[in-house]
C-alpha cells in the first residue's frame, strides 16, 4: 500500500488525477499521477500506477500506436480511482501526439474500424476537454515507451512526482491544445465513393437523317422493341414500347 497522506495536520482540499500517455514503434505505456493541493498552498504529486505494453508483433504505425496509448491511459485511470479510498476531483489525460488528439476531438469524421473502435472506447470513459497536450520533452509517459535504464530512473525525479509543471498553478501548464481538423489524406479516414449519373436529353436519333415523319417513327420503334433499357411504362401503365410499336 501507499499513502498519499499531505505531511502533517495540512488539510487536502483539491485531488486531481493526471494520465498520461505515449508511444514508440518499441512499445506504448501511460502513467497516472495523484495531484494534491493543501490548504496552505502546497502542491503534492506523486506516481500512483504506470502500465507499458510492448508494441505488437504485427507492425503498427505510430499514430496507432499512440493511440493505443491513449486508450490505455482512459484504462489506467479507472483502475486507480477504483482503487484509491479517496475522491478525485478532476481527472486530466496528457498526450504529445496532436494527431491523436484530434481523433477524440472529432465528431463528424468516419474512421478505419481500428481507430473508431479506440476513439469510441476512449470517449466511453472521458470527455474531449479533458485531454490536452504536453510537449514531448515534459511527457513523463517517454520513459514508458522508451524504456529507461535503472540507473536514470531512480535519480529521476520527473517519474515518480511528475513532470515539474504541475507543481505549479493551473496556468502555467502547458496551453490548450489548438485542434486542428483531421487532413483529409489521413490514411485512417474511410473513403466514401459517390457515385452519380447523368442523363443527356436528346432524340434516340436524329431525325435529319430521315426522308419521313412515318419511316423515322418506324425505326424508333424497333430500337424500343429490341432494346430492354428503353421499355418504360407511362403513368397509365402501358409500355412506352408497345405504344411506340401501335403507332408505327
Amino acid at each position: 500500500l501507499r499513502c498519499y497522506k499531505a505531511a502533517g495536520d495540512a488539510e487536502v482540499i483539491r485531488r486531481e488525477l493526471h494520465v498520461f500517455c505515449d508511444a514508440s514503434e518499441a512499445a506504448f505505456g501511460a502513467a497516472g499521477y495523484l495531484r494534491q493541493v493543501t490548504s496552505t498552498g502546497a502542491v503534492i504529486c506523486a506516481l500512483v500506477m504506470s502500465r507499458t505494453r510492448v508494441a505488437p508483433l504485427k507492425t503498427l504505425t505510430v499514430v496507432r500506436l499512440e493511440l493505443q496509448g491513449a486508450v490505455l491511459a482512459t484504462r489506467l485511470s479507472r483502475s486507480i480511482e477504483t482503487a484509491l479510498s479517496v475522491p478525485v476531483d478532476e481527472t486530466f489525460f496528457w498526450t504529445d501526439s496532436q494527431v491523436i488528439l484530434g481523433y477524440i476531438h472529432n465528431d463528424s469524421r468516419r474512421f478505419q474500424t481500428f481507430v473508431a473502435n479506440r476513439v469510441a472506447e476512449i470517449r466511453d470513459s472521458s470527455t474531449p476537454s479533458q485531454w490536452r497536450h504536453v510537449p514531448g520533452s515534459l511527457n513523463p509517459a517517454d520513459d514508458c515507451s522508451r524504456g529507461l535504464p535503472m540507473s536514470e530512473l531512480v535519480i529521476d525525479s520527473r517519474w515518480f512526482q511528475g513532470p515539474e509543471f504541475l507543481q505549479k498553478p493551473k496556468q502555467h501548464w502547458p496551453a490548450p491544445p489548438q485542434v486542428q481538423p483531421t487532413d483529409e489524406d489521413d490514411p485512417e479516414l474511410k473513403t466514401v465513393a459517390a457515385l452519380s449519373r447523368s442523363s443527356t436529353a436528346g432524340p434516340l436519333l436524329d431525325p435529319a437523317r430521315y426522308s419521313s415523319w412515318i419511316k423515322y417513327k418506324r425505326v424508333i420503334g424497333w430500337v424500343m422493341r429490341f432494346h430492354p433499357q428503353l421499355s418504360r411504362y407511362d403513368q397509365h401503365g402501358k409500355s412506352q414500347r408497345v405504344r411506340w410499336a401501335s403507332d408505327c
